[in-house]
């Protein structure tokens, strides 16, 4: 057809929608237009926000790609296209018309891009664009999800990379550099939690637009399965499990409270979209990007009849509600809701923990900010030297293990002596260090005691 022939000096990426209607065009001067995939006849420029474009002195497009992912709802807020330059800076984008796409510094010399067969992850390789001090050429692969959330860092030593690729089941990635190829094992942040003698795991079900969650009592090997919708978050603790998801009027957010059988608790909307949770046996803590909610709820025993009006109002008084922006000093006496901060600030919320005596709350920046919670309160801010990509609190409250984005593990003893509302440096435990670490969970019975695992191992630390 003439329009490839016309098209062939200038073209730099071409790719395929997943429904296959479409061809997208990625021209050398950046541009990327969308054609017919029947006959070639033009349809529209793809509006490019993460750099400028139009010129031949423009960032060339080094990753064009749709993914497979299918949208369950309109209200589905998850990428499908993904726009990538050789500067490192990418869109993930909602559709070919999205006006407010997510926008990504991978800070790499990018050269190869692709999403995992679920759509759900994309992963960008290339080299540092500022080389490490030790002067060794180090591949770099960053992990983001389809809603534009930085999730992970793997580095490879090695000064060139041939590209990047997914196992069919996504659970693994082939990384060529130089002459060798690696493999990587993907631990999918699945939505899991243990309570009350039972485990609770969510799944989706072929050919429906819900998710399953399934309640298995682990001694009697009973099962419940519960039906939910637009599931975000499981979190347990105490008697009850947390399942945060998107309300039926999509203007809204439910946060519902179950018992050991899936069945409803309590419930509350919320207005933030949530993007971290965390859960102690009396309250729930929702996070979206920069507000924090906290609810202290009632007693899962003296559970509130969901169908009953009178019950729920008086659930709702024998209850608590916080609200508060991240960058707020709360104050013992501050009332419940307070919102001082009115502009929109750059350092996102991106993890939460809570004990039964502390709310902890991390930052894109490294930092974290601790609360008490009775009173609620603000009392300390430690500064790391990178952002948390998990904060776990042991059960009496007095070490906090921090995970960054690299897997590098390390211990902040948490000592009341040096609470200030002013930012200081972590004070790290002195000669501990765990690398390649991706998940850490701490004993309930001893303050001691962890699991750590890394890799493909487990390790047990800690005194018995």
């Amino acid at each position: 057809l003439p329009i490839w022939t016309e098209l062939v000096k200038t073209l730099a990426r071409i790719t395929w929608s997943a429904d296959d209607k479409y061809l997208l065009f990625g021209l050398s001067n950046g541009d990327v237009d969308l054609h017919d995939g029947t006959n070639g006849s033009f349809l529209s420029k793809i509006p490019i926000l993460c750099v400028e474009t139009g010129s031949e002195s423009s960032p060339k497009i080094t990753g064009l790609e749709w993914s497979k992912f299918t949208p369950t709802d309109k209200a589905d807020q998850a990428a499908v296209l993904a726009i990538c330059y050789d500067n490192g800076k990418a869109q993930l984008m909602k559709g070919d018309n999205d006006e407010k796409p997510y926008l990504v510094d991978t800070a790499l010399k990018v050269t190869s891009m692709h999403w995992n067969p679920q759509g759900t992850i994309i992963a960008f390789a290339g080299l540092p664009l500022i080389a490490s001090t030790d002067d060794k050429p180090i591949v770099t692969v960053q992990f983001y999800s389809n809603m534009g959330v930085h999730l992970r860092t793997l580095r490879v030593p090695g000064s060139n990379c041939g590209g990047v690729t997914w196992e069919g089941q996504g659970l693994r990635i082939a990384l060529a550099v130089d002459s060798y190829i690696f493999f990587a094992n993907i631990r999918p942040d699945y939505l899991t939690a243990y309570f009350n003698s039972t485990c609770v795991y969510a799944y989706p079900r072929p050919d429906h637009n819900d998710t399953a969650v399934m309640y298995w009592n682990v001694k009697s090997f009973e099962k419940n399965i519960k039906s939910v919708r637009r599931l975000s978050h499981v979190k347990a603790a105490g008697d009850v499990c947390a399942l945060v998801m998107r309300s039926e009027d999509l203007q809204q957010y439910m946060i519902q409270l179950t018992n050991a059988i899936g069945a409803p608790v309590d419930v509350r909307y919320i207005d933030i979209e949530p993007k971290v949770v965390a859960i102690n046996e009396s309250r729930v803590c929702v996070c979206s990007s920069e507000s924090i909610f906290v609810w202290q709820f009632q007693a899962a025993s003296s559970s509130i009849d969901m169908l009953d009006p009178v019950s729920i109002q008086q659930g709702r008084k024998e209850t608590t509600e916080f609200s508060f922006h991240a960058d707020d000093l709360v104050l013992a006496d501050s009332p419940p809701s307070t919102f001082s901060k009115k502009n929109v600030t750059q350092d996102f919320i991106c993890a939460a923990e809570m004990s039964e005596k502390y709310l902890i709350i991390g930052r894109e920046s490294g930092a974290v900010q601790i609360y008490t919670l009775s009173p609620m309160a603000s009392v300390a801010r430690f500064q790391f030297n990178n952002r948390p990509q998990t904060l776990k609190i042991n059960c009496n409250s007095t070490q906090l293990a921090f995970v960054d984005p690299h897997g590098l593990m390390s211990m902040m003893p948490i000592d009341e002596s040096l609470f200030s509302p002013v930012s200081r440096p972590a004070h790290l435990l002195e000669g501990f260090e765990r690398k390649d670490v991706w998940d850490i969970m701490w004993a309930s019975d001893n303050a001691e005691m962890f699991l750590v695992m890394e890799k493909t191992r487990m390790y047990k630390i800690g005194r018995a």
